[in-house]
């Protein structure tokens, strides 16, 4: 490689000769890709250099291509749609708050473009990303704070099929519920006394194979996971607020901490991750220390609130209060309220994108005048 003819073409290239912008260092990029054959990483560091980065700068930016710059920004941006992505979902809160996940989704494209950000909306597409916040792909789940987080499905990586032989292979075998997973993988293999080789070979790529299909899913490609985790009150459960955490999950991070996790498996031919060791036989891990519900079908790949929390650190959450404090000034209820003026609302859209109703259909559903 010679630095000088890159160098030489990089600045020819250049408006001024010289860099004076963030996309100059993008025709920097372009260059190497024509005139190297670096790897994209080595590409990586040598534009960073370019740019002035020292090494601990470098260090600091993720593995996934996200940068704690893009990381604040994004925060930044959430944060400062806040109040009104509150203001709005506590109406649909009243309305349905079943629906709060996929118009969670919709509402905050839509408040991020009306604040002159680019938001969108891509979860019905076949891959990870919910939403597109100013051209960073983000997967927006919605749960109870205290319900597992569904991932999705991976079929590619995982073979549900083998779920009821593994567990079966393990009920038979107690003394593996005492291994750390990392080192239950590696004895599996050489252990031919009940089963063949191939056999054991299987159960130990299952169990690899939804680890590290439960780990693509989080960290994505360049994408941020961004959990919306619903706080209901005790006694009502009515839902009170939505803590948002955006969080940046690296691949190896999330297989290191599911690896030093314990398999557990239930009556029903399922198996899950927890903290320590399950008791009664592998069949019933300590309360709170379930990283990954035990399951062997469509909910297969998911990660509870305790893996959030155990690997979260220092990040705070935010809050998006949804209980209505404001006093009404008539007697109607607030649910019934929003219910019949969005009835309303779907009339005058219905009207608008199909025509105008026959005499006698769709008539004012809400029985306003």
């Amino acid at each position: 490689m010679n630095i000088d003819s890159i160098i030489t073409e990089w600045t020819y290239r250049l408006d001024k000769g010289y860099p004076d912008c963030e996309d100059d260092y993008v025709e920097l990029r372009n260059v190497l890709q024509e005139m190297t054959d670096l790897p994209e990483a080595e590409q990586n560091v040598i534009v960073k250099r370019a740019m002035g980065l020292t090494e601990q700068e470098q260090d600091q930016e993720v593995a996934d291509n996200i940068s704690n710059s893009d990381l604040n920004e994004l925060k930044s941006t959430i944060e400062n749609i806040a109040p009104t992505y509150a203001k709005y979902l506590k109406i649909f809160n009243l309305f349905d708050p079943n629906s709060l996940g996929t118009i969670s989704e919709v509402l905050l494209a839509k408040l991020i473009n009306k604040a002159g950000g680019q938001g969108e909306r891509v979860g019905a597409s076949q891959g990870l990303t919910d939403v597109i916040i100013n051209q960073k792909p983000i997967s927006l789940k919605t749960t109870n704070q205290t319900r597992p987080i569904m991932l999705g499905s991976d079929l590619k990586y995982t073979d549900t099929r083998l779920a009821n032989q593994l567990v079966n292979f393990f009920n038979e075998n107690k003394k593996y519920f005492n291994l750390k997973i990392k080192d239950l993988l590696n004895e599996l293999p050489t252990n031919t006394n009940s089963k063949t080789s191939d056999e054991m070979l299987s159960y130990a790529s299952e169990i690899k194979n939804r680890i590290d299909s439960i780990a693509k899913k989080l960290s994505g490609d360049e994408e941020y996971f961004v959990w919306a985790a619903k706080e209901q009150d005790k006694t009502t459960k009515v839902i009170k607020s939505i803590n948002l955490y955006v969080l940046d999950y690296q691949s190896e991070k999330v297989i290191e901490t599911l690896n030093n996790g314990y398999l557990y498996i239930t009556n029903a031919g399922a198996w899950g991750i927890s903290i320590e060791p399950a008791t009664k036989d592998g069949k019933e891990p300590k309360r709170g220390t379930v990283l990954v519900q035990a399951d062997n079908q469509g909910k297969f790949l998911n990660v509870t609130p305790i893996f959030i929390r155990q690997t979260i650190g220092t990040e705070k959450a935010i809050n998006i209060p949804l209980i209505y404090d404001d006093q009404l000034t008539n007697n109607i209820s607030p649910s019934d309220l929003v219910s019949n003026k969005i009835l309303n609302v779907l009339d005058d859209l219905a009207n608008e994108l199909f025509g105008q109703a026959s005499d006698g259909e769709n008539d004012n559903l809400s029985g306003e005048g």
